[in-house]
This record gives structure tokens, C-alpha cells and sequence, in this order.
């Protein structure tokens, strides 16, 4: 059921989704901070990325009893606009954020690391033209060693002309 709370991870027993511990099954990775919640992503054999608004988390030791899972912050300087951007490629995981298109990539089993510059810097007079009220339906895949991202895209920068996806966005690797 939503709870209407935007900032929490609950999770429930493995076998049993009604039931739960309150206070040992709920994680805030973003407490304190006025960010939250877009995406979940697994990493490794027991790790989660968490994608916030406005930062990035992992998650580890989420596989075993709940107690042992920690928290770490990947980055506070950049996190995810579109949920459905979030696509993961080799040892990276590509995502739409409002500075443009980033990658945080993991370098062995335990070490994940952000990009600083975003990889869709060379065509930055685009990314400035998706309207960040309609970021939210932005869509990516990975495809024929290519990410593509569908998303709004203005006719201008800040016009807010376009409400719907209307424009698809192509990285070549």
C-alpha cells in the first residue's frame, strides 16, 4: 500500500510480504536531506544502488539477515531524474540526471565509483532543452552497443513546450 512516504525502503519477510519489523526493516538512505527515492538497482551479489533525487547510495549486505546491511554514500552531487533511465552496461550503470546523462561505474566486486563530468557533456545545449517538469517520463535501454534515451525535449531551453516523449537520445559507445 503507499504510504505516501517517499524517503524509506521497507522491506518485508521473505516469505511472509505482510509482515514486517518496523524498526529493523525500514532503511532511510537519504536521512536528513530534503531528496528522495527514484530507483532501486542491483549491484553485485548482496548490494543495491540507490538512486535518489539528489544523491546516490549503495546498499550492502542486503542478501543476508537485514541487521547487517550498511549504508554508504556514493555521491551528493549528482542523483536520478527518470527512474526508467536507470540501465545498467557492463561494469556501468547509466542514468538521466538534471546536469545530463552520468555513469557510476564499479572498477571490482566492492567499489563503486561516479563519474565527475556527465557523458552526454558534447551535447549539453540538448540536455538543457528536457523539460524538468516531464523529466520524470524520460525512458532508457541499452541496444546494439548504443543507450538510448527517450525524453522531452523543448523547443527551447525552459519554453516548457513539450509534455510528452518526443525526442530520442543516442550514446554510441
Amino acid at each position: 500500500a503507499d504510504r505516501g512516504n517517499r524517503t524509506e525502503i521497507v522491506a518485508s519477510d521473505i516469505m511472509d510480504f505482510d509482515t514486517l519489523d518496523v524498526i529493523g526493516n525500514q532503511f532511510n538512505p537519504s536521512a536528513g536531506q530534503s531528496d528522495y527515492l527514484v530507483q532501486l538497482t542491483p549491484f553485485t551479489k548482496d548490494s543495491l544502488v540507490v538512486f535518489n533525487r539528489k544523491s546516490i547510495h549503495l546498499m550492502t549486505g542486503v542478501s543476508g539477515t537485514l541487521s547487517d546491511v550498511k549504508t554508504n554514500v556514493v555521491t551528493t552531487e549528482i542523483g536520478c531524474s527518470a527512474r526508467k533511465s536507470v540501465v545498467q552496461v557492463a561494469n556501468k550503470i547509466m542514468f538521466l540526471s538534471d546536469q545530463g546523462i552520468y555513469a557510476v561505474e564499479f572498477f571490482d566486486e566492492f567499489n563503486l565509483r561516479g563519474t565527475g563530468m556527465p557523458i552526454s557533456e558534447t551535447i549539453q545545449p540538448f540536455i538543457d532543452r528536457i523539460n524538468q517538469d516531464y523529466v520524470h517520463l524520460s525512458c532508457g535501454v541499452y541496444f546494439d552497443n548504443r543507450y538510448w534515451l527517450a525524453t522531452c525535449l523543448d523547443t527551447v531551453p525552459g519554453s516548457g513546450d513539450a509534455t510528452k516523449l518526443n525526442t530520442i537520445i543516442v550514446y554510441s559507445f
